[in-house]
């Protein structure tokens, strides 16, 4: 930035600075390039829904060079036996009437709300084996709710006079160690340390609870494998703040592409013909926060063999289903609400030793209602006096050293 510039060039720190950023709107300007220059182009992710808009947020080109309609294929896991799909809508503290749980941000901030909040992960928490992630929408709201359930005064007050002390020594009690992930902001632990210390935890202690954030790097491209992560608890919907300016200026730009016209200052003559196909900016929007929220979905059940639970926290997908409908494909349907003591009781069940554990041990096509393979060769008895299979000592052909045919010298 220039102010870093100034900064090395006159030997003081200046007063103010500024920097100049350059904000990619639409990812086509890349992409369409490319799929001109390529033959085949494979795009693989586990949350591109919706498809066709996705496919149009991605270029012209690369909507156009589409052969077919985008696979979506199913799970490997049974979500019936190997996965526990919950929605929970509300939580009391002991001697407190229910308190719905729509985990906005202006609720995040209310102390009442916070420990309700943290009663459901203490009881969820509690009832589930090894790992457990919670995902939060904000390192703000993480922070505020760590120093929440670490005060006394304020757990004497909201959390009901619990015996057993404060929400966060419940939770050390239930998984032997809380870790934080911290805002990789040069502080005194690192995302890798921090998940180095879960892992760790769990392998010695048969336990532990990780606090991350969506969007966060403990939310994306890491494989949380068997008891890394047995259950997520999702709080609440990860929508970016509206007031950011790049926000805005990205739902304005998709809002501007469907009008078409001189808004977007390019095209033939100044006018950029309209395309209709893209989503709106307010669509943009919602599908970033589900993204990010299926995102944090999957990272438990992560092999054939896997099994765990996901909980969504949060009143609105019990009381509007219609939020279910952006919940990624292999699990939607798979979502039951469910009381906080029912949930609990049920992943009790769940992990139980006739349970998950029990299904996973059974035959792969057993399990997901498919007929059984033909005897397979390992089970068929080997033949000792069959003689191993020898290739003949031929060689390989030669042409015959035949002399040309040649007429006699006649006089």
């Amino acid at each position: 930035s220039l102010g870093r510039e100034l900064e090395r060039v006159a030997g003081t720190r200046p007063d103010w600075g500024f920097e100049l950023c350059v904000w990619l709107l639409h990812p086509g300007v890349v992409l369409d390039d490319l799929v001109k220059k390529v033959r085949c182009v494979v795009l693989a992710s586990g949350t591109l829904a919706p498809l066709e808009q996705t496919e149009r947020e991605l270029g012209v080109e690369f909507s156009r060079r589409m052969a077919t309609k985008a696979l979506q294929a199913r799970h490997v896991v049974c979500t019936k036996r190997q996965v526990l799909v919950r929605a929970v809508g509300a939580a009391a503290c002991v001697g407190r009437p229910p308190l719905s749980l729509e985990a906005k941000s202006a609720n995040l901030k209310k102390d009442d709300f916070k420990f309700a909040l943290g009663e459901a992960v203490v009881r969820l928490a509690g009832s589930a084996p090894g790992g457990v992630l919670v995902f939060l929408p904000s390192y703000n709201a993480l922070h505020q709710l760590a120093r929440a359930w670490r005060d006394a005064r304020l757990n004497q007050r909201y959390g009901g006079g619990q015996t057993q002390g404060t929400v966060w020594d419940r939770l050390v009690k239930a998984k032997g160690a809380v870790i934080v992930e911290p805002r990789g902001d040069g502080g005194a632990t690192t995302h890798d340390e921090a998940i180095a210390s879960y892992k760790r935890a769990i392998a010695t202690k048969g336990g532990a609870l990780l606090l991350c954030v969506y969007r966060g790097k403990c939310s994306e491209g890491i494989s949380y494998n068997d008891d890394a992560c047995r259950l997520v608890v999702c709080v609440g919907i990860p929508y970016s703040p509206a007031f950011d300016h790049l926000v805005a200026r990205k739902k304005a730009y998709n809002d501007a592409k469907i009008r078409g016209g001189a808004a977007l200052g390019c095209g033939r003559g100044g006018q950029a013909p309209a395309d209709t196909k893209v989503m709106t900016g307010q669509t943009w929007y919602t599908m970033q926060a589900f993204r990010a929220l299926n995102q944090a979905l999957g990272r438990c059940v992560r092999h054939l063999n896997d099994y765990g639970a996901l909980v969504l926290l949060d009143a609105r997908f019990v009381d509007e289903p219609a939020h279910r409908r952006h919940v990624a494909a292999w699990i939607r349907d798979a979502i039951e609400s469910a009381s906080l003591g029912e949930c609990a009781r049920e992943l009790r069940a769940h992990f139980g030793p006739s349970g998950a554990p029990a299904f996973v041990r059974r035959d792969y096509r057993e399990r997901m209602g498919l007929k059984p393979l033909p005897l397979s060769q390992k089970d068929v008895k080997p033949n000792v006096d069959a003689k191993p299979d020898v290739k003949p000592d031929v060689k390989p052909d030669v042409k015959p050293d035949v002399k040309p045919d040649v007429k006699p010298d006649v006089k």
